[in-house]
This record gives C-alpha cells, sequence and structure tokens, in this order.
C-alpha cells in the first residue's frame, strides 16, 4: 500500500516540486503536506486537483496570443493606436493565474488593471464621449477600495469616504450643475466617522 502512495505521489507532484514546491508525505494520516513561501500548508485532493487544473494557464501561450491580436487589430482594422494596450494585460494574466493559484488577492496589480480600462475608455471612446478622459479618472478611485476589500482589516475606518464624497460632489456638479447644495455632501464625512466609532465600540 506504501508503494502504491508513492507511484501516485510521484505521478502527481512531481511538476510542483520543480516549480519550486515542497512536498513531504505523511503516509500515517494521508495527508501531504505543501511548503509555499515558507509557510506550511496541508492540501487534500481537491485543492491539489485545484492547483493543477490553474497551473495549465500558465502554459497557455498568451503573449503569442497577443501578439497576435494586435497584428489582427492593426491590419484587419488599423487600430494600432488601441491594439497596443493589450500588451499591459500580459502581466495582469499571469498574475491573475497566480492569484488564483495562492489565493492571495494583495499581489493583484489592480492599479495596471485600472491603467488598461482608462486607456482603452480614452483611446476608443476618445472622440466619442465628450470628457471621457477626464471622467475616466474615476476608476482610479476604486483603487484603495479594492486593497482594503482584500486586506479586510478596519474596513469601515479605512474607506475612503472623504474621497466618496469628492467624486460624488464632482459628478453632481458636473453632470447637474449642482455645486450648491452638493457640497452639503461633505458635512456627512464626520457623522460617518462617528457611526464607523459607534459601531466599533
Amino acid at each position: 500500500m506504501k508503494d502504491d502512495f508513492d507511484k501516485e505521489y510521484n505521478k502527481k507532484f512531481k511538476d510542483d516540486e520543480d516549480d519550486g514546491f515542497e512536498f513531504k508525505k505523511d503516509f500515517n494520516n494521508g495527508n501531504i503536506h505543501v511548503s509555499v513561501e515558507k509557510d506550511c500548508i496541508n492540501l487534500d485532493d481537491d485543492e491539489v486537483s485545484r492547483r493543477h487544473r490553474v497551473k495549465r494557464w500558465y502554459r497557455f501561450p498568451y503573449p503569442m496570443f497577443i501578439v497576435l491580436a494586435f497584428l489582427l487589430l492593426g491590419f484587419l482594422a488599423d487600430a494600432w493606436n488601441v491594439a497596443w494596450v493589450l500588451f499591459l494585460t500580459i502581466p495582469i494574466y499571469y498574475a491573475g493565474v497566480t492569484v488564483a493559484l495562492k489565493k492571495h488577492f494583495r499581489g493583484f496589480p489592480y492599479t495596471l488593471l485600472c491603467i488598461v480600462i482608462y486607456l482603452l475608455l480614452g483611446l476608443i471612446f476618445g472622440d466619442k464621449i465628450p470628457y471621457i478622459w477626464a471622467w475616466g479618472l474615476l476608476i482610479f478611485a476604486t483603487v484603495p477600495v479594492y486593497y482594503m476589500v482584500v486586506r479586510k482589516k478596519n474596513f469601515w475606518k479605512n474607506f475612503p469616504y472623504v474621497m466618496l464624497c469628492v467624486i460624488v460632489f464632482l459628478v453632481l456638479g458636473f453632470t447637474l450643475d449642482a455645486w450648491h447644495p452638493g457640497w452639503v455632501v461633505f458635512l456627512t464625512i464626520p457623522i460617518f466617522y462617528s457611526i464607523v466609532d459607534m459601531v466599533k465600540y
């Protein structure tokens, strides 16, 4: 029985050891102890299978796919000025695979994703939607929100409510010309943080 276990171990985890994962067999309880980045965790068969499925995406030739898409968009649609942005998605792709593998969302380049979206909005709709370059900047306001969510520590205390108020004020002013009474939204700032403190204690 132990020989069968050794064969299964060598079959499933040889590739992972080559990629830098350290595996330790424990035949007594049937668990496989995995050391990843100096942290020791236990993986069951379902988790190991999930990791193997995710790692397949590392082997997908995503850069080659982007080069092909870039050439097709350039030659067929004459969209060279927009297609180059696709190359910025290459690190996003591999970071996404790493996040799916390790479940470590803080390592995802969310800021770069916002830059890509901002550039695409501006380059594609710049001549069709007035002030799209200016309005597109609002997407960067989601960056601190994202990292607060993934950290899951003191979310409401660290929530950028002041920034939210500024965004609401600008939207009301530029879209509805409601600078007054739009300024009233700033009066809610002390109320918000007072409620947060009350809930905390």
